[in-house]
C-alpha cells in the first residue's frame, strides 16, 4: 500500500470513529475531486446543469457517506487496490447519472408535445436492439416503459447504461462496481425478469 493510500484509509477510519476534524479534512481533501467528477460526467453525457444543481449533487455525495452512521464509508474495502479517491469518483459518477436520469424521466413523462399533445417519450427514437426489437418504435417504447417500471432501481439504471447510453460492458462494470462478466450475467437476468413481468401482466404472450 502506498503512503497516499495509507493516508487515505487512515483518514477514512478517523471519520468513521466520529472525529469531526477528520471529517472536515476529508471533505476538504475530496471536494474538488467530487466537483471535477460531476462536471466530467456532465460533459460525457453532454448535459448541462445549473450551479445550484451541481452543488446539490456535491452535497448529496458527502451526505450519503455519513448517513446511517457512516454506513457507506464503512463499505469501502479497497478491493483490487481501489483507492479511496477512485471509489469516491465512482460514487460521484453514480450520483450524477442518477440525477440526470431523474431529470430526463421528469421531462419525458411530464412534458407534452405542443403540436400533438402526446407525451414526449413517445417521440424519442430507440435505434438500439432490445428484447422487444420486433415491435414498432411506438409499441416498443410503450411496452418497455410499463415493463421496466416493474424492475428495481438498480436494474432500471443498468438498462439505461446498456441501451440508452450505449456504454461498454467495461464502463458499466466500473460504474456499478462489478466485474465485466457480471455485466453479461446481469443483462441476462434482467431480460428474464422482463419476460416474467410481461407474462405476469399478460402484456405479451412471448418476448
Amino acid at each position: 500500500m502506498s503512503y497516499d493510500s495509507f493516508a487515505e484509509k487512515k483518514l477514512l477510519n478517523e471519520c468513521i470513529s466520529g472525529n469531526k476534524a477528520a471529517w472536515d479534512a476529508f471533505v476538504e481533501r475530496y471536494t474538488n475531486l467530487v466537483y471535477h467528477t460531476i462536471n466530467k460526467t456532465l460533459r460525457i453525457y453532454n448535459y448541462d446543469l445549473l450551479y445550484d444543481d451541481i452543488e446539490d449533487i456535491h452535497n448529496s455525495v458527502f451526505l450519503s457517506l455519513i448517513d446511517n452512521d457512516y454506513r457507506k464509508l464503512r463499505q469501502y474495502k479497497g478491493i483490487d487496490n481501489c483507492s479511496v479517491s477512485s471509489w469516491i469518483m465512482v460514487i460521484t459518477t453514480n450520483f450524477t447519472i442518477n440525477y440526470i436520469t431523474r431529470r430526463k424521466i421528469h421531462v419525458s413523462l411530464d412534458d407534452q408535445d405542443t403540436d400533438n399533445e402526446k407525451p414526449m417519450i413517445e417521440n424519442v427514437p430507440d435505434d438500439r436492439a432490445s428484447p422487444l426489437k420486433h415491435l414498432t418504435d411506438k409499441e416498443r417504447l410503450g411496452i418497455l416503459q410499463e415493463l421496466v417500471s416493474g424492475l428495481q432501481t438498480n436494474d432500471r439504471l443498468f438498462l439505461k447504461y446498456y441501451y440508452d447510453d450505449e456504454l461498454s460492458p467495461e464502463e458499466i462494470a466500473t460504474i456499478m462496481n462489478i466485474t465485466t462478466s457480471a455485466v453479461y450475467s446481469k443483462k441476462s437476468r434482467i431480460i428474464e425478469k422482463l419476460r416474467n413481468i410481461a407474462k405476469e401482466r399478460r402484456i405479451l404472450q412471448e418476448i
